[in-house]
């Protein structure tokens, strides 16, 4: 994370990913967000720049996977 401006975390299901990017982000003090929660993923997908724009930074984003549409915003 002190390297680069984007990690990504994959593994199994059930296997404690979002634990522990739940930790890290706590620990760092870093704002968090998860696509398991439904206005997220409405909001996301509504207007994928304007969703990137409004987030907090540094931000943890858990299950980026359920909004492949948000992949171009944050790239940007």
């Amino acid at each position: 994370l002190n390297m680069y401006p984007a990690v990504t975390l994959v593994g199994a299901r059930g296997v404690g990913k979002t634990t522990l990017v739940s930790a890290i982000a706590a620990q760092r003090g870093y704002a968090y967000c998860s696509f398991d929660e439904v206005r997220h993923i409405i909001a996301a997908q509504d207007d994928p720049v304007e969703f990137v724009a409004q987030l907090p930074k540094p931000i943890v984003l858990d299950a980026v996977h359920r909004v492949p549409e948000i992949l171009p915003a944050l790239k940007e």
